[in-house]
């Protein structure tokens, strides 16, 4: 039985090739893949008759082979299959593009469940590249609701849940159940067991309700608590003291107006920043909010005072983005962006490493290389975590070691992944905030 902490490459099926394609995706251990949930769900599950089935809507539908399929060799690159499908309630035409072995794999007499998208022209109802597979074995990427995954390259969907589903199945009997029972309890949630499976490959929709509840109510739980922690460990320690700057500047450089909120959030952060005391603060809020605008003006007033930050993010996807809106934020006042990722050679990473140990940049944006053994930075004030919940205490931890007691902004969406109301929506507004000494999350 695999450990959570095993490397994705050494997992059953995935290798080499296809660890570093979920690498991209930010997906390094089993428990990081486990922890990739799906970004939406297909219902595959009721089969619609062909006559029912409208224009451009996606659909399942059981039909018999009603001819011997054809395969067309087009040109050089391109093969049809082509073929007929008929149920009670009427016919459809399918066509299959550089798909040439289902011309074997669909056999004339015999029902299939096919899914995709139908196309309706002159009364005629047709379906291209549908996946399919035999009625009477229905139940993998049919027949069910089935999960759709974010995607790199080298990776399709159905690589995704073979993956996914091992990974499952190797450690799902030793998934740690981070909750209390009394909380549990209390609050009718699921177990992590149940939470992990039905998110990935929901039984049903209330299934997957439960699964999406329990797992957004754990997220905001341990952030709380880890949070709390931190409080606790930091609130006495002696920070960085910067001296106060008129904020005004930065906000006037913008091309829009900054919201209240945004404002109140810097404010309350860069308060606690030139009071002498660490600060350690939460920024909640949707995708979309402003919650890298705060950190971009929390970054400008570390420059002003001489001092350098780090903005790490879980995905280089992410750092590219979060690189190019700072940059854009940041270089009129002269600032110097810099980027440091996996994915540099090692020339380009090199000279990011000796521009962080000189001082030569103002903020460095990246990913899990920002706390690499061999990057030292020469005055780090501030670390922005962006996407916490994809990061491992260690990992957080590994980074803010990187300097003497720097300050913390942790940027965090209101419920995750899961593409839901939970607990501590805050209706698009980013608010800094921080727990109390009993470690509950509080706004100001």
């Amino acid at each position: 039985m695999a450990d959570l902490n095993t490397d994705v490459r050494y997992l059953k099926g995935i290798g080499e090739k296809k660890a570093l394609a979920l690498n991209k995706l930010g997906v390094f251990s089993l428990y990081d893949l486990i922890s990739f949930f799906p970004r939406k769900y297909e219902d595959r599950s009721r089969v619609c008759p062909i006559a029912a089935a409208m224009d451009g809507e996606n659909v399942c539908i059981q039909a018999m082979v009603a001819d011997t399929p054809r395969l067309n060799h087009i040109r050089r690159g391109m093969d049809l299959v082509k073929l007929r499908a008929v149920d009670d309630s009427g016919v459809v035409d399918i066509t299959f593009f550089n798909q040439s072995y289902a011309k074997d794999n669909l056999h004339r007499g015999e029902s299939y469940n096919f899914f995709g998208r139908i196309e309706l022209k002159n009364g005629r109802h047709s379906m291209v590249n549908p996946v399919y597979e035999a009625s009477d074995r229905a139940g993998q990427v049919t027949g069910r609701i089935v999960p759709v995954y974010r995607l790199s390259a080298g990776l399709n969907q159905r690589s995704i849940m073979q993956a996914v589903r091992q990974g499952l199945d190797s450690c799902l009997e030793q998934l740690p159940d981070l909750l209390p029972e009394e909380v549990q309890r209390r609050c009718r949630l699921s177990q992590a067991r149940y939470a992990y499976e039905n998110i990935h490959f929901p039984a049903d929709f209330e299934a997957l309700e439960l699964a999406r509840r329990r797992l957004i109510f754990e997220e905001l739980f341990v952030l709380s608590c880890a949070l709390g922690r931190m409080h606790r460990q930091r609130s006495f320690d002696e920070g960085i003291r910067l001296e106060a700057r008129d904020m005004e500047e930065f906000w006037a450089s913008l091309p829009f107006r900054p919201t209240d909120a945004q404002r109140r959030a810097v404010h309350q952060a860069a308060e606690d920043m030139c009071s002498g005391a660490v600060m350690s603060r939460l920024v909640q809020g949707d995708v979309g909010s402003g919650k890298t605008l705060v950190a971009a003006a929390l970054i400008w007033l570390c420059a002003r005072n001489g001092y350098m930050s780090a903005f790490m993010a879980p995905t280089e996807i992410l750092a590219q983005q979060h690189y190019d809106t700072l940059s854009s934020m940041l270089s009129p006042f002269g600032l110097r962006v810099g980027k440091l990722t996996g994915s540099l050679s090692a020339k380009e990473k090199r000279q990011v490493k000796a521009l962080l140990q000189q001082g030569e940049l103002d903020v460095v944006v990246g990913t899990h290389a920002l706390f690499s053994q061999d990057v030292e930075y020469r005055n780090l004030a501030l670390v922005v975590t962006d996407e916490q919940h994809r990061f491992g205490v260690n990992q957080r931890s590994a980074l803010i070691s990187k300097g003497a007691r720097p300050h913390v902004l942790v940027n965090s969406p209101h419920s995750g992944s899961y593409h839901l109301r939970g607990p501590g929506y805050l209706r698009n507004r980013p608010v800094a905030s921080r727990p109390p000494k009993g470690g509950h999350l509080c706004r100001r």
